[in-house]
């Protein structure tokens, strides 16, 4: 299971019209039969590429914003899961303030 900390999905559909009905996370099994990558969007309004490889390991890679500023972002896998966490809601994160997922 691929799980990333987003925003909304209401705000988080695509603005062209495709499928905003498809999953924000999934599992490995999906991410094999569609490898696709993926560009999520963070709480922070960061967004991050979540690419799967041919074994079915998911990396995610934080894009750049509006400004050219690469966004700081920590990544955790645990078990098939793998999560994303923007640097602004580490320390928040860590006094059990917001949930991980």
């Amino acid at each position: 299971m691929l799980a990333v900390t987003v925003i909304a999905p209401s705000v988080a559909a695509p603005p062209d019209g495709r499928d905003a009905n498809r999953p924000i996370t999934g599992s490995a099994a999906t991410a094999a039969t569609d490898p696709k990558p993926v560009t999520l969007t963070l709480v922070t309004g960061d967004r991050v590429l979540v690419t799967t490889d041919a074994s079915g390991a998911a990396a995610a890679t934080a894009l750049p914003r509006a400004d050219g500023s690469v966004p700081l972002v920590q990544t955790r896998q645990s078990g098939p899961d793998l999560y994303v966490y923007p640097e602004a809601a580490v320390s928040a994160l860590a006094a059990g303030t917001v949930d991980e997922e």
